[in-house]
């Protein structure tokens, strides 16, 4: 297939993901239509070294982060440093959420607790909001995720790992909580249960949480790390469902002529 002919339908397919993608990275609408454009702008030009290994989607991510990277360099400041393993696990806690008759949050507290998880993902360092907005956001997997960043998988689940327990204490300063049960088992028991549930949730398998097994202070704590995870995924970024509809009408028709004629592809 030609290259012009490829870049428009890589545009056509590509264009809202990397728009999402943007939103998140960069803050606003109007940094994510940027990033898009020279996203693009960038992937088509190297077309030619684009080898089909890695999916397409996996390919524009990993340009539009380094996109993003440029465009900050300098002015992103000192890598905020991350709580140590000890002060996000939850096992000195006195209280957990109230979340014992598995309804869902109802719209207010849901977007109370969806707020409360947007601030502390701005607040994660890079590092850590990277794995983040990949794998519970824009749910790839831990491998898409690690490509994209050019790092090993193991190191993306070490962050995520990190990064979802520190979402989780932000999600219950914003919802109903009670007093904590007393830990069934060792403290050591404990933390192999929280590493093989955090394991589930990187593969994107459940997790059974067997009477007897689990115990209820470690099911509640997981409760509270899968909203933490599904609330993560309605979060929809700056700018309304119409804003971004005009962005992507605006993109598409600014974006063809310059990847199919003489100043885009092979270029």
């Amino acid at each position: 297939m030609p290259a012009a002919d490829a870049a428009t339908l890589l545009f056509d397919a590509y264009a809202p993901m990397v728009l999402r993608l943007g939103q998140r990275l960069g803050g606003s609408l109007a940094e994510a239509e940027e990033i898009v454009q020279e996203t693009f702008l960038r992937a088509f030009r190297r077309f030619e070294t684009f080898d089909g290994r890695s999916r397409p989607s996996t390919w524009l991510y990993t340009i539009a982060v380094r996109v993003w990277q440029r465009r900050h360099r300098g002015t992103r400041g000192r890598e905020q440093r991350m709580p140590s393993l000890d002060a996000v696990m939850p096992f000195h806690e006195q209280a957990i959420a109230d979340l014992r008759d598995d309804r869902p949050l109802g719209r207010a507290l849901a977007n109370e607790a969806i707020a409360g998880l947007e601030g502390a993902i701005a607040g994660l360092p890079e590092t850590f909001r990277l794995p983040i907005l990949f794998k519970e956001i824009l749910e790839l997997s831990v491998e898409e995720t690690a490509a994209v960043l050019g790092v090993k998988a193991a190191t993306v689940k070490t962050r995520l790992h990190r990064a979802r327990l520190l979402l989780r204490k932000a999600l219950l300063e914003r919802v109903p909580t009670r007093g904590a049960p007393t830990p069934s088992y060792d403290r050591q028991t404990c933390i192999d249960l929280l590493r093989a549930k955090l394991d589930s949730m990187d593969r994107g398998g459940p997790f059974p949480l067997q009477e007897g097994i689990v115990c209820e202070r470690c099911r509640g704590v997981f409760r509270e790390l899968d909203l933490a995870s599904e609330l993560c995924r309605r979060l929809d970024g700056p700018g309304s469902r119409r804003e971004i509809q005009r962005v992507l009408k605006r993109l598409a028709g600014s974006m063809r002529p310059a990847l199919t004629g003489p100043a885009g592809v092979g270029r």
